[in-house]
C-alpha cells in the first residue's frame, strides 16, 4: 500500500461509510470564484466518445460530467443519493419510480430542460436499439415517459429496487441535439453541467469554459461551487509524463501515477500525491463460451487461475491494491459471500492440470494464447501482462503478449469468440453501485460487451435476483457469486488504489468512485 504521511493526513483525507462501499473525502477550504482562471487535467487516456452514456465510467471518459449532469448525485460524506436534476424520486409501484425534476434549468444549446427532454434522455441511453456500453450496468430494461411538465416516470420489465443509483450513471443531455443534429453527438456533448464544451483536439485535448447559466450557481443543493473559469483535460498514456507535467506546472493535476511517482510529488516541492481505495478493480478474463477448445476446457482455466501469483504482482508492481481472493467484490459490498474460496495460487497443481487436459486430448499447445491489455489502461499494465504471460508460460501454457490501443481492444470486445480463440484480457472494471447486481451482469451476462461467457439460466437467475430486496436479495446474491466462483470464468487480480499527483495548493473533494468534477476541486 503507498504510505501517506502525516503532512496529508493532516490535510483531511478520510474515510467514511458509504452504504455498500467507502466515502473518500478531502477537506475544501472556501474560496471565492477565482478570475481568468484555467484548471489543467492531464489524464491517462483519451475520452472513447462524448455521448451522455459515457459518463457512467469516469477511466474511460474523464471529466465528462463537468458538462453533462445525471438526475441524482452522491452525497461526499454520507455516501447517500442526493438532488441533481432531479430533487426528488419516490417509488409508485413494484415496476415504477416517479422522478419530479428541477425547474429552471436550460441545456448549453438553450433548450429546455424538462419532463419531455428528461424522458427523452433517459430512453436514449439506455436504449436497447443504441446498445451503449452503459448497458452492462442495467438490469431489467429501463424506460421513462413525462407525466407532467417536470415529473417523469422510470419503469422497468421487471422489479428494479436500484432505479435511483441506475440514474446515477447515464447522463442528461440535449434532445433537440440527438434530434437535429445526431451526428455531432458523439464528439460535441451538449449538457447542463456547471461547464459548457468548447472543442475536442483529436490526439491532444478536450476544453470547456464555465456555463454563467448554471443552476447550481444559486442553489443551496448544488454538489460543489465553480472556482475556474476553464477546464482542459490533455491526454498522455505515459504515467512519467503525466506526472512531470504536474511538476512543471505545464498541469494541475494527473491522474493514475505509480507509487515512485507519487512519492516524487510529495518529496518535491509545490506538489503532493493523494491515494485512495476506489471502486475499480483489475481483472483477468479469458475467452470461455464458444471459444477455442482449450479454454471451454475447466481444467485449463483452472489451470490459468492457479498459475498466477497476484499477491506477488501487487506487492512488486502495482506498488498498491487490495488482494481480493476468490470474488470479485470486497466484503462491504452487496452480495458478498464469506463463504467462497481463494484461487489460490499453486503453479504445481497449475502444470498438473494442464497436463491432465493434455493426456486427455485438449489442444493446449494448439491454442495461441494471446494475453492481452489495453494501453495505459492502468499503471504498469505492460509489465504486469508480461509477468503474466511468464506465469503462464512456466506452468506450461504457450502464450504471447500483446499491449493494445482504445480501438483494437473495443472491437475485441465486439467481437464473440470463436473455436480458433484463446485471448486472456487483464482489464480494469468498476462498480459505482458496489452490489454484485452490476458486477455479475457487466462480466458473466450472456448480452453484455465484456463477457466472453454465456449460461442463459444463470441469466434467468441473476434477472430474479436483481428484483428482489432485503436479505432475500443478498441471499440470492451470495448463491450466484458462490455458483459462478466455481467456473472460473473471472480472476479477481486487485481492487485498485488510484494514486493521483498534483499542486499543493488544490483541493479536491471526492469519493470512492473519485469522478474528476472540477466544482468539487478548488485553490487553497
Amino acid at each position: 500500500m503507498f504510505a501517506i504521511d502525516s503532512d496529508r493526513r493532516r490535510r483531511g483525507l478520510a474515510l467514511a461509510s458509504l452504504g455498500g462501499g467507502l466515502a473518500l473525502v478531502l477537506a475544501v477550504a472556501t474560496n471565492p470564484a477565482n478570475a481568468n482562471t484555467e484548471l489543467v487535467i492531464v489524464t491517462h487516456t483519451e475520452n472513447q466518445a462524448m455521448q451522455a452514456q459515457q459518463t457512467y465510467k469516469e477511466v474511460n471518459s474523464p471529466g465528462l460530467r463537468n458538462v453533462i449532469e445525471q438526475l441524482v448525485t452522491v452525497d461526499l460524506e454520507s455516501g447517500e443519493l442526493m438532488p441533481m436534476l432531479a430533487t426528488e424520486w419516490e417509488q409508485v409501484d413494484d415496476l415504477t419510480w416517479a422522478f419530479t425534476l428541477r425547474e429552471g434549468v436550460e441545456f448549453h444549446d438553450g433548450s429546455p430542460f424538462n419532463a419531455e427532454s428528461a424522458a427523452f434522455a433517459v430512453n436514449w441511453v439506455w436504449s436497447a436499439d443504441n446498445s451503449f456500453h452503459i448497458r452492462e450496468t442495467m438490469g431489467p430494461q429501463i424506460s421513462a415517459e413525462a407525466v407532467d411538465d417536470y415529473v417523469i416516470h422510470v419503469t422497468t420489465e421487471t422489479p428494479d429496487p436500484m432505479i435511483p443509483w441506475r440514474m446515477y450513471l447515464g447522463g442528461i443531455s440535449s434532445m433537440q441535439q440527438i434530434q437535429e443534429s445526431p451526428g455531432e453527438v458523439d464528439e460535441t456533448p451538449i449538457g447542463t453541467g456547471p461547464y459548457r464544451f468548447i472543442e475536442w483536439r483529436r490526439g491532444q485535448d478536450w476544453s470547456a469554459e464555465v456555463n454563467p447559466d448554471w443552476w447550481g450557481h444559486d442553489a443551496d443543493d448544488a454538489y460543489g461551487e465553480v472556482t475556474f473559469d476553464q477546464l482542459r483535460f490533455v491526454f498522455r498514456t505515459e504515467s512519467s509524463v503525466r506526472a512531470a507535467m504536474v511538476e512543471t506546472g505545464e498541469a494541475d493535476f494527473a491522474m493514475f501515477v505509480t507509487p515512485e511517482q507519487c512519492a516524487d510529488a510529495d518529496a518535491h516541492d509545490g506538489t503532493k500525491c493523494i491515494v485512495a481505495p476506489s471502486d475499480t478493480y483489475l481483472f483477468l478474463r479469458p475467452d470461455v463460451t464458444g471459444a477455442h477448445p482449450a479454454f471451454e476446457d475447466l481444467r485449463v482455466r483452472q489451470a490459468i487461475f492457479h498459475a498466477i501469483d497476484r499477491q506477488a504482482i501487487i506487492d512488486h508492481i502495482m506498488g498498491a491494491g487490495e488482494y481480493l481472493g476468490g470474488q470479485m467484490l470486497p466484503s462491504d459490498a452487496g452480495g458478498h459471500n464469506p463463504d467462497v474460496g481463494d484461487y489460490e495460487y499453486d503453479p504445481e497443481r497449475a502444470a498438473a492440470l494442464l497436463e491432465e487436459a493434455r493426456a486427455d486430448g485438449v489442444p493446449v499447445d494448439e491454442a495461441n494464447v494471446l494475453v492481452a491489455a489495453r494501453v495505459a489502461s492502468v499503471p504498469r499494465i505492460g509489465e504486469i501482462i508480461e509477468v503474466v504471460g511468464g506465469m503462464l508460460s512456466e506452468a506450461g501454457l504457450p502464450n504471447r503478449v500483446e499491449l493494445q490501443e482504445q480501438g483494437q481492444i473495443i472491437e475485441w470486445f465486439l467481437d464473440r469468440p470463436g473455436p480458433t480463440r484463446a485471448n486472456i484480457l487483464v482489464h480494469p472494471g468498476g462498480n459505482p453501485l458496489w452490489d454484485y447486481s452490476l458486477t455479475l451482469r457487466a462480466l458473466y451476462h450472456c448480452e453484455t460487451i465484456v463477457s466472453m461467457y454465456c449460461d442463459e439460466d444463470f441469466d434467468a437467475r441473476l434477472e430474479n435476483a436483481s428484483e428482489l430486496g432485503g436479505e432475500e436479495r443478498e441471499a440470492a446474491f451470495r448463491d450466484l457469486v458462490a455458483e459462478i466462483h466455481d467456473e472460473y470464468v473471472i480472476l479477481p487480480m486487485a481492487r485498485i488504489e488510484w494514486a493521483y499527483a498534483l499542486r499543493d495548493d488544490l483541493d479536491w473533494r471526492f469519493q470512492f468512485d473519485q469522478r474528476l468534477v472540477a466544482v468539487q476541486m478548488s485553490d487553497q
